[in-house]
């Protein structure tokens, strides 16, 4: 299982938590309520944690798509849906 902070800009303590299983899986929760706004209109401000499908939706956008990730994605092992993997080893963006 991979977890990762989520920040957001201009607000010092991590916003929320993602997270994925073994099986890849992913999950979003929001940990803070008053926020200047929330990181997606895709996923609003809310108590219950975001599934795979909402969460993937938004993350699995943000790394770039060329021939470094291949290269990041083959040098750490990662598949092709291990999305919290390779923003983990994308560093802090």
């Amino acid at each position: 299982m991979t977890v990762l902070d989520v920040y957001l800009e201009a607000v010092a303590q991590p916003i929320g938590q993602l997270s994925s299983d073994p099986e890849g899986e992913m999950t979003f929760t929001y940990h803070a309520k008053n926020l200047p706004h929330a990181i997606s209109i895709s996923l609003p401000v809310r108590k219950e944690p975001y599934g795979d499908v909402a969460t993937r939706g938004f993350f699995a956008n943000l790394p770039f798509e060329n021939e470094m990730r291949d290269q990041v994605m083959q040098r750490h092992g990662l598949s092709e849906r291990d999305i919290v993997g390779l923003l983990y080893h994308l560093g802090a963006d």
